[in-house]
This record gives structure tokens, C-alpha cells and sequence, in this order.
């Protein structure tokens, strides 16, 4: 039993590496470059099969490195079994400089904790021992992953908030799923240092779940995207859109690789919304398509005439405009709030050049053509 539960983790996961792998090489095809972090949810799928395959050389040749190494082992575990979840948490979007910084408080946190670790386990044993070093390498892994998970979902959670009008379900759901990922592998810990092993056992298969599922659903959403819909036509709301005419010309365009880039910017942009977080960017934008800041660039310059703040702000101003119709005795800070604008100066200087006027002469307007 205790073979084949290691047996077939070894096998799943190494499978649900090479259906990532699979995935990545889908989307190469289409010119549509992974991003960092899923090239790390990848390696650290690896690595939990690497993990297992070496738990099952060491049970089949009977060494009882396991045995002595027993809460270390389960340690380390939980805590590589962790790292595509944090993997999953990282790829949310606008968080590139939070990311950053926290990456430089956990390696320094590390550093700092696997010092600590060594330092306590000589003053408690009395002595020095070569099987500290493995001991203390994990017990600071585990305690950075916690450091470093807790920051992270905050983040997320800040950020949420920001975009709390964009896909409001899929996000509570996917904010259940963290936090009960987060409180299992919390548990485990615990009880693991207290030698109880069943909430580690739980976690272990809940994760595994959780990936699963997780893969599948890139998987099916990128055939989706490039076979079913390939030929579909891109539903656009506002017909008056310069990129709407663009879409129409597209086909005659020698760059073809940037047209698609286009066409799923827009069909991102027109579905969720973005824009309205005013900390929306281009490594945001590249990583939700597929793609990345070189593509983004020239496919926006060369089909939509535009560079990626004017394009953004034009979505933004089009959006206060439509929501100051539904509320005209909106205030221009309210304006600025909803439509993602940084700024009250942001609005004014979006609406001078798409509109060629500020956006109080604006107002003003429409409440008189409304009169």
C-alpha cells in the first residue's frame, strides 16, 4: 500500500507535467510564449514527481533514511506540495512589483531561518551533527512557505478587492479554494511536528485534486480558444470601435502572428474588464493572453494605431462616458474610481485626446443634450 499510494503520485504528477508541457507547446504554436510563473507551476510539478520517485528507490532498496528522517520528510512534502499552489496564487494579476519585493523578504527569511534552525538544534542537542543541515534546510522551507503564502494571499485579496466588478464568482470561489488549501497545509504542519501524519495524508490528496482539475482547465481552455473558436467571429459591444474596423481588415495583414495576438487582446479586454484596475499593465495583459510585451506591443501598435496607455485609457473613457449616462449626477472622482483612472489628471488628459474636451465640459454636455 504504502508503495503504490508513492507509485501513483510519481505517476500522476509526472503526467500532469507533461500535460502542462503539453499545453506550453500548444501555445507556442500559436506564438503565444509562457509566462515565468507557469513555466515554474511546471518545474514544481517536477519536482513532486521527482520527489516520489526517489521515496520509491528509497522503499524499494529498504533503507530506513525514511524512517529516521521521518517528520523532515513529510515536512518537505507538504511544503513542495505547496509550490504549485503558490505558483497558481503568484500568476494573479498586478502584483509584479508585490511579487519582488516578497521574493526578496523570503530569500532573505530563508537565510535568516535555516541560520536559526541550526543554531537551536546545536544548543538543544549539545553537540554538532552533520544531520542538522538537512533538518534545518527543511524546517526554514517550511517556514518561508508560510511566510511567503500568507503575504501572497493578501495581496491577491487587496487586489480583488480592486477588481471586485470583474468575475465576482469565479473569484470567491477561487479565494475558497486558496484559504482551504492554505488552512490544510497549515494543519498539516502542526500536526506533523506533534508526529500525527493524517491531516498531511488529507492535504496531500487534497492538493492533488486541486492541480488536476487546475491542469485540465488550462488544457480545455486553450484547445478551446485555438480550434473550436479559431474561426469565430470576436463579439464586440460597441460597433463605433476603431477596433472593430480593425478586426475587419485584419485578414489582410501580412503580420498574421500579430493579428491573433490582437484579436485575443481584444476578446480579453471586451469579456473581463481589466482596464478598470488602475494597476492593470502590458505583463498583466501578455500573461492573461498568452503572450508577451513584445507581441503586445507591436500587435497593438500595428492593428490598433495605439500604444497600450492609449488603448487602456480609451476603454477607460468609454466606460466612464457609458457609466455617466446610466448616472448622470455622477462626480468626476466616482468617474475616475470606476473606469480604472489612477487619477483625476489621468481623466482629464484621456478625455482631451479621445474626446477633445475635459471631462467636465463633457459632462455638462450631455446633462444639457439630455434636457
Amino acid at each position: 500500500m504504502y508503495f503504490s499510494s508513492n507509485l501513483m503520485a510519481a505517476i500522476v504528477y509526472f503526467a500532469a507535467s507533461f500535460t502542462l508541457l503539453a499545453a506550453v507547446n500548444i501555445k507556442r504554436i500559436f506564438h503565444y510564449y509562457p509566462s515565468r510563473i507557469m513555466r515554474y507551476l511546471l518545474y514544481s510539478l517536477c519536482l513532486l514527481g521527482v520527489t516520489y520517485c526517489v521515496r520509491l528507490f528509497m522503499i524499494y532498496k529498504g533503507t530506513n533514511l525514511l524512517f529516521l528522517y521521518k517528520k523532515e520528510d513529510y515536512f518537505l512534502r507538504i511544503t513542495l506540495s505547496r509550490l504549485p499552489y503558490l505558483c497558481i496564487m503568484a500568476s494573479s494579476e498586478g502584483l509584479k512589483e508585490a511579487k519582488k519585493i516578497l521574493l526578496k523578504k523570503s530569500t532573505f527569511l530563508f537565510i535568516s531561518a535555516f541560520l536559526l534552525f541550526l543554531v537551536v538544534n546545536r544548543m538543544v542537542s549539545k553537540g554538532f551533527s552533520l544531520h542538522f543541515f538537512p533538518s534545518s534546510v527543511v524546517y526554514a522551507l517550511a517556514f518561508t512557505s508560510i511566510y511567503f503564502g500568507v503575504k501572497l494571499f493578501r495581496a491577491i485579496g487587496m487586489n480583488m478587492r480592486l477588481q471586485h466588478n470583474i468575475c465576482r464568482d469565479e473569484k470567491k470561489s477561487y479565494r475558497k479554494i486558496l484559504v482551504l488549501l492554505w488552512l490544510m497545509s497549515l494543519t498539516a504542519y502542526i500536526f506533523v511536528y506533534f508526529n500525527i501524519y493524517i491531516p498531511a495524508h488529507l492535504f496531500f490528496i487534497a492538493s492533488f485534486v486541486v492541480y488536476l482539475l487546475f491542469l485540465v482547465a488550462i488544457f480545455s481552455k486553450i484547445i478551446t480558444r485555438h480550434t473550436v473558436g479559431a474561426g469565430a467571429e470576436i463579439f464586440i459591444s460597441d460597433k463605433s470601435n476603431p477596433a472593430w474596423d480593425t478586426l475587419q481588415k485584419a485578414n489582410d495583414s501580412v503580420n498574421y502572428v500579430h493579428y491573433n495576438v490582437y484579436r485575443s487582446i481584444i476578446q480579453y479586454v471586451e469579456t473581463e474588464e481589466p482596464y478598470k484596475c488602475p494597476y492593470f499593465s502590458r505583463q498583466d495583459l501578455a500573461a492573461a493572453i498568452g503572450s508577451n510585451i513584445t507581441y503586445v506591443s507591436r500587435a497593438l501598435n500595428q492593428h490598433a494605431k495605439m500604444s497600450f496607455k492609449q488603448f487602456v485609457n480609451y476603454y477607460r473613457v468609454r466606460f466612464a462616458k457609458e457609466y455617466f449616462k446610466q448616472f448622470p449626477h455622477s462626480r468626476l472622482i466616482e468617474l475616475c474610481n470606476v473606469a480604472g483612472f489612477s487619477s483625476l489628471s489621468s481623466l482629464n488628459q484621456a478625455f482631451q485626446l479621445n474626446e477633445g474636451m475635459p471631462p467636465g465640459e463633457w459632462c455638462k454636455k450631455q446633462k444639457t443634450n439630455n434636457d
